[in-house]
């Protein structure tokens, strides 16, 4: 919906998927797991980054005051903010002030994450018969050509998996646990610092003068759409 939206307004190439991609999975992060499968444009990537994130800090604004006047029951609540905000900490953020709202929001969000992995092997798939294109060995069809596409997701399982797992198995480490998570968290901060800050090198600010204010709205009118289809669903399976 919000593919077709960027298309009317008048958004080439990739621009409206990753928009599109942006609002439904996990923001910058499903951007950047992507790009590589739909080979965007930096620029593409550049400007749906900037836009996308200040919608998803807007919303998280929006939902806290929202929250504060109607009082929505706090798993309803969760759920809310993690099926329509656009970064796990934006969720994390809007559900932590809410008693809880954190659990279901988080779970909610993470559950859109783990849906980045068949995003992507279908556009691979879809890509690559429109294309007529196929790599060696069977192209996506071999296992290594789906890691190689899914190298983000598998490592979020991975992680999330391990912090499930060993503290379970190993109760006794639970303070070495929090030492390394303190640590591998210090690290990962970092390097995503550093890519932001390497992406936003990239941004060419001709580009909001020619396609930011196409861009900027069909990804804020994608978001009232995301989030109306979201309550509409809430109401009706009564969450």
């Amino acid at each position: 919906l919000i593919t077709y939206l960027g298309k009317r307004f008048g958004l080439q190439g990739t621009l409206p998927l990753l928009m599109a991609i942006d609002s439904s999975i996990c923001g910058a992060s499903a951007v950047a797991a992507v790009a590589p499968t739909l080979r965007a444009k930096s620029s593409d990537i550049a400007l749906v980054i900037p836009i996308g994130s200040p919608i998803g800090t807007a919303g998280v604004l929006g939902l806290t005051v929202a929250q504060h006047h109607i009082h929505l029951a706090p798993r309803t609540y969760g759920i809310l903010a993690g099926a329509t905000l656009h970064e796990v900490a934006q969720v994390i953020a809007a559900s932590a002030v809410v008693p809880n709202a954190l659990e279901p929001g988080t779970v909610t969000k993470l559950l859109r994450v783990v849906l980045l992995a068949p995003v992507i092997v279908i556009l691979g798939e879809v890509l690559e018969r429109k294309h007529g294109k196929q790599g060696a060995s069977g192209g996506c069809r071999s296992l290594l050509g789906y890691a190689e596409r899914l190298w983000f997701v598998i490592g979020f399982l991975l992680v999330g998996g391990m912090n499930s797992l060993l503290p379970h198995v190993f109760p006794a480490h639970g303070p070495l646990w929090e030492v390394w998570n303190g640590q591998i968290l210090t690290v990962a901060t970092f390097l995503m610092a550093m890519a932001m800050g390497g992406m936003g090198l990239q941004v060419d600010f001709a580009q909001f003068t020619t396609r930011g204010l196409r861009t900027a709205a069909t990804g804020l009118i994608g978001w009232f759409l995301l989030f109306a289809m979201t309550a509409t669903e809430i109401h009706f399976l009564r969450l």
